[in-house]
């Protein structure tokens, strides 16, 4: 069979578009919203989530909230809303007779720290910058910090100068995570360091600080994203999740090497990565101190990380040593 087309169904349109975005990433894969066109009704596959459907397609995928009602039968499909769009592509394409990838050489690829949190204004920011610098400066790794915040609602207000002077400053456009997505995507060659800017030390995607579809990014991106740094010379790639829940982010943040949890108390419970848990516990409103700490993004043309790393650097260098002794 060839492209595998798939059509999504469901009577809010735009929740559709929403689930019909996470698999027009995937590979080999062209994605419609609401009924099959007539000359696509014998070869189309139909995802819905009504079971009542089932009788009127011949190849019919329902989703389910529950992943225990998961069934990998053509006759009777059903998959778990919140695997990963990659990982339902291909469990359909396997079911359906559909050509799957062959097993790839596998690439070297640079490794992921994740930081996570269930409050705004936390730190979390701060924690993943702070551990991109020292990372750099006390043990000579090379990082790139990737922020996937909400950040048109939270970063702007630690910034200077209005969103104009922003643009003007950073001489990138709004369309440039869709480009590098794309790229990624097509596995396109692309010079991945035209994405990239450093401050204070610090390499950081300048495209994060704009874009507004950062939540398009999902493990497979990621991945991509990782063995381009990787031919770059990259070691680390420093992953902002802040207080994004969507299900991308929560997988990238469980596909992590690891993952830290700033100022969590139950976010580990429905976060569960594979690789290995640190939590950090910041005072960033400075309630237990009487010295005044102000803690600037890179982006800021004032940036200091020394309150900072004063403060919290040592318990930072403490879990990284354990890491890169393990």
């Amino acid at each position: 069979m060839g492209e595998l087309k798939l059509y999504v169904k469901h009577s809010d349109t735009d929740f559709a578009g929403r689930l019909a975005k996470s698999f027009c990433l995937c590979d080999g894969v062209d994605v419609y919203i609401g009924e099959p066109q007539e000359q696509d009704l014998m070869e189309c596959i139909v995802m819905s989530f009504d079971p009542c459907d089932r009788t009127n397609y011949r190849r019919y995928v329902q989703l389910s909230f529950k992943e225990t009602d998961e069934n990998l039968s053509a006759d009777n499909c059903v998959m778990y809303l919140f695997s990963s769009a990659a990982l339902i592509i291909e469990k359909i394409k396997a079911i359906f007779g559909y050509e799957v990838a062959g097993n790839k050489v596998e690439q070297e690829r640079c490794k992921t720290m994740s930081f996570v949190s269930e409050r705004s204004y936390s730190g979390t920011s701060s924690c993943a910058l702070a551990t991109s610098y020292i990372m750099g400066t006390r043990f000579g790794f090379k990082t790139i910090y990737l922020n996937l915040c909400h950040t048109n609602y939270r970063i702007f207000e630690l910034l200077r100068g209005d969103l104009g002077e922003l643009n003007m400053a950073s001489g990138f456009d709004e369309s440039s995570a869709v480009k590098l997505m794309y790229a990624l995507k097509q596995r396109q060659d692309l010079d991945i360091e035209a994405y990239i800017e450093q401050s204070h030390g610090i390499s950081y995607f300048k495209m994060t600080l704009l874009n507004r579809r950062l939540d398009d990014f999902d493990i497979s991106l990621i991945d991509e994203l990782r063995i381009r740094l990787y031919e770059r010379g990259y070691e680390y790639l420093i992953i902002d999740i802040g207080t994004n829940l969507s299900r991308q982010a929560i997988e990238i943040a469980e596909d992590s090497d690891n993952t830290f949890y700033i100022n969590s108390d139950f976010l580990s419970e429905y976060i569960k990565p594979k690789g290995i848990s640190h939590h950090l516990s910041i005072d960033i409103n400075c309630k237990n101190s009487d010295e005044a700490k102000v803690f600037h993004l890179p982006y800021c043309k004032e940036f200091s990380i020394k309150n900072f790393d004063r403060e919290y650097g040592f318990e930072i260098e403490s879990i990284l040593e354990k890491i890169f002794r393990a």
